[in-house]
This record gives structure tokens, sequence and C-alpha cells, in this order.
């Protein structure tokens, strides 16, 4: 089963994910918001658009 969390969150404050994972919101606006995110070098760590680029192919990956 996969767990699911959704919280707010403001400017510096911070998610621990596990023990070794720490996401830290940097900056908010209307549209987006920026994280830090610290773990350990072997965790890989990819937005979304890039998995789905890999996944679906260059050809493939602006189209819906």
């Amino acid at each position: 089963m996969e767990g699911r969390l959704c919280i707010k969150r403001r400017e510096g404050e911070t998610i621990r994910i596990g023990d070794a994972i720490v996401v830290e919101v940097i900056r908010t606006s209307e549209a987006s918001c920026s994280l830090k995110i610290r773990a350990p070098k072997d965790v890989v760590i990819l937005r979304g658009e890039i998995d789905d680029f890999e996944a679906k192919g260059p050809q493939d990956a602006g189209r819906q």
C-alpha cells in the first residue's frame, strides 16, 4: 500500500521523510514554490517532468 500525505507548509518549514530525507520550503508564490531536498547521495531525486521524459522518450514527453 502506498502512503499519502497532503499538508501545508510555509517558507522555512520542513518535512522529514524517514531518518535521512528532509524537504524544506525555501520560497513560495501564487504560482509555484521552491524546495530544498537533503538526502543521501544514493537516493535518486527526479522532477516529475524528467521522469515522464525518460519513460515516454523525447518525442512524446510534451504530449498529454
